[in-house]
């Protein structure tokens, strides 16, 4: 036997493999065709079990600047930065403090990585109370919403507000103006 021709069992790849993702369409072809692992006995129907209750892992991991203490998700899409810039990042952390809101309390997520994230994705890793997307729109990740800058809209016991990017937002008074109101309507600013 050498070990270049090793046979296991469905149960003992199943016990090697349960953490990772299983397409689990073609298994019962599988287990019908191949005659060395399955048989008629007892085994094969646990095996059989033990393939159709296994667990699919979920997508990988959104990655996030913060600590997401009060559910607050920024969103951001910045294709050459891994967040923000450092101009972006110092006005935001600004922005924030003057709402009496840490990194701690956030959760910045850049999702120009993630291609095709959904909302259900974001919903689930974060559990946002409020989202605030900065220089992309709720509607890109599935959210049946067309939002105008700056106007903060609730949906599903969130509150949701679009901006342009932190950077435009820091070069121009007026933008950081209303920017301010908005923030203070959601953060019950007087």
């Amino acid at each position: 036997m050498s070990l270049d021709n090793i046979k296991l069992s469905t149960t003992t790849i199943s016990d090697l493999y349960k953490n990772t993702l299983v397409n689990t369409s073609n298994i019962e072809n599988y287990l019908k065709n191949d005659e060395n692992t399955v048989s008629s006995n007892n085994n094969s129907i646990q095996e059989k079990n033990l393939i159709q209750n296994a667990t699919i892992s979920p997508v990988e991991k959104i990655k996030y600047l913060g600590n997401n203490g009060r559910h607050i998700l920024i969103a951001v899409a910045d294709a050459d930065n891994a967040f923000l810039d450092d101009e972006s990042l110092s006005f935001l952390i600004n922005v924030l403090s003057a709402c009496s809101v840490s990194m701690a309390d956030v959760a910045v997520i850049n999702t120009h990585p993630y291609s095709g994230i959904q909302q259900a994705a974001i919903i689930e890793q974060f559990a946002p109370t409020i989202l605030i997307f900065a220089g992309t729109t709720p509607a890109q990740y599935g959210f049946p919403l067309q939002i105008p800058h700056y106007q903060v809209q609730a949906y599903h016991q969130q509150q949701f507000l679009v901006t342009p990017t932190f950077k435009a937002i820091a070069a121009d008074v007026a933008q950081k103006k209303l920017l301010w109101a908005a923030l203070k309507k959601i953060f019950s600013i007087a």
